[in-house]
């Protein structure tokens, strides 16, 4: 399979935007005064800040790229609609000679074909934000090389690592288009990463840069007028004040495990898992989304276990990095199976971390959050995992379990604890059945466990007849089925053998139930009375 054939499996609707000449020959040029120009579907655009601001390298996905001034850089990356030279006041041979490098599209006449984003948005007064498609990957340098952000790390992989950029990848109906690497040294990388969050629409790009320590405000200012001039920003959309106005506890279901605990004065979000966002939406690729753009002032976050989907460096450098943040105990010299916890939360710029045990309790403003025992989603290691029961200034519990098994003896004790609301995990994951042997996660246990076990855990997670047996026994007010589904590309069939709804017809069946079992939708808040 070539290329072109790579692109248009990667493409899918998309792929009408390539029926054209790949480079036209000279004999048969049309004349570009009067042609129709986009940037090319599949462009990859990095720079290297820490070198030069003024050159890049920009190729389609896949062939080696070339260098260009970033005059040309930019005029291809803003070029997200289709326009004639005129209309760009730009030379039609230039425009051309970008259509021979593969960079841009032409058509003879302007395609109905709409697309999103734009460049040059920045403008006095207007509050900015990320163009919500432009996901951020973040890049790590070691002595070895810049990559991105180890899937997992194990053991101290992330010793002596930096956070020294992102790559951004722009997604159009459903499929990666355009993606911008922005690299440099770790000073850089720091601006870069306290630039991200402050990118959610509150702030002018003036009060972005104002908002800065004196002595990064040049290079803040610098990146943003660069990420504008690639198309990475937009203008703020309306402000999405789903979170604001807390007058009383509640909490809000995100998608996946992620949970956002509000009181009125503080605010805790657990297992945050964001996905990229299309422009327009693409049905296929599942549930709606939260625009983690829209969340509050965070104050604390809370993280139940290591895996990819509840400890998720991408959706972590969503969060200002002075945040306080809570992890299970690993130790500071962690086995070398043990995801690299430590290191992953310092890379990306936490300072204030504290690891819990059970049976330990630490406060967050007005939650008590207390370290409960997390069985299940094991290969017989001693990975660190916690479940965890907060417990509000108003007297309100909430529990959260995540992926956990079932747990007589802990949740026979949380029958004491009066809890208000439990998320209970009801995925009963399915992912052992159906991986490939070099895909699912038993894969980077290798080293360290039986062959036999790849593909299969020594203790499983709750499906919702565990998750119903388990509430029959804690006894709380209310409980609503989560955690089951990952990516936002992988139908949770695929993966998942149960869901909430199948949770709450199983409750709703079962008598001896006393539990309300409530049916949430993600970002919209719950009320506890």
């Amino acid at each position: 399979m070539g290329f072109k054939d790579l692109l248009e499996k990667k493409l899918g609707p998309m792929s009408e935007l390539l029926v054209r000449p790949a480079r036209a020959l000279e004999a048969d040029r049309p004349d570009p005064s009067t042609l129709w120009f986009r940037r090319a579907a599949g462009i990859e655009i990095g720079l290297r800040l820490d070198h030069s601001w003024a050159e890049a390298k920009v190729g389609r996905f896949g062939a080696e790229p070339g260098a260009l001034r970033i005059d040309d850089a930019a005029l291809v990356a803003g070029l997200t609609e289709w326009r004639t030279a005129e209309e760009l006041d730009v030379s039609p041979e230039r425009l051309w000679r970008l259509v021979q490098s593969d960079l841009l599209f032409f058509a003879r006449a302007r395609p109905d074909a709409p697309m999103t984003g734009r460049a040059n948005v920045i403008a006095p007064d207007q509050p900015v934000a990320r163009l919500r498609s432009a996901w951020p990957t973040l890049a790590v340098e070691t002595a070895v090389q810049i990559a991105p952000m180890p899937f997992m790390p194990r053991g101290r992989d992330l010793v002596g690592a930096d956070a020294v950029g992102f790559r951004f990848a722009c997604l159009e109906r459903g499929h990666e288009v355009y993606a911008v690497h922005l690299l440099a040294n770790d000073t850089i990388g720091g601006v870069m990463r306290e630039l991200l969050p402050r990118l959610d629409g509150r702030l002018t790009a003036d009060g972005i840069v104002a908002s800065f320590d004196r002595r990064h405000r040049g290079t803040a200012k610098k990146i943003l007028a660069l990420m504008d001039r690639l198309a990475l920003l937009e203008p703020a959309p309306p402000r999405d004040t789903t979170f604001d106005a807390v007058t009383a506890d509640r909490v809000t279901w995100l998608g996946h495990a992620g949970v956002l605990l509000q009181t009125p004065t503080t605010n805790v979000l657990f297992d945050p898992l964001f996905f990229s966002a299309s422009t327009p939406e693409e049905p296929h690729l599942s549930a709606p989304k939260l625009d983690p753009r829209a969340l509050p002032r965070i104050d604390g976050v809370v993280i139940t276990h290591p895996d990819n989907d509840h400890l998720n460096p991408n959706s972590l450098a969503m969060i200002p990095p002075d945040v306080r943040v809570i992890v299970p105990r690993t130790g500071r010299e962690p086995p070398a199976y043990q995801v690299d916890t430590l290191g992953l939360v310092r890379v990306l710029g936490f300072s204030n971390v504290e690891e819990l045990d059970v049976g330990v309790s630490t406060t967050i403003g007005d939650v008590t959050i207390t370290g409960l025992p997390f069985v299940g989603e094991s290969w017989g290691l001693d990975l660190a995992k916690l479940t965890y029961l907060a417990r509000t200034s108003a007297g309100h519990a909430i529990y959260v379990s995540a992926d956990a098994a079932a747990m007589p003896d802990v949740y026979d004790r949380l029958a004491e604890e009066r809890v208000d609301f439990a998320f209970m995990g009801v995925s009963g994951c399915a992912e052992a059945y159906v991986m490939p042997r070099d895909l699912g996660y038993g894969n980077f246990y290798e080293d360290w466990i039986p062959d036999v076990l790849r593909n299969e855990w020594v203790e499983h997670c709750a499906g919702p007849e565990a998750a119903k047996a388990s509430v029959a026994r804690m006894k709380p007010r209310r409980a609503f089925g989560y955690a089951a589904g990952g990516a936002s590309y992988i139908a949770t069939a695929y993966s998942d053998v149960g869901s909430h709804v199948r949770f709450a017809d199983l409750c709703a069946a079962d008598p001896t139930i006393e539990a309300e079992i409530v049916t949430l939708e993600i970002g919209a808040p719950f009320l506890l009375e």
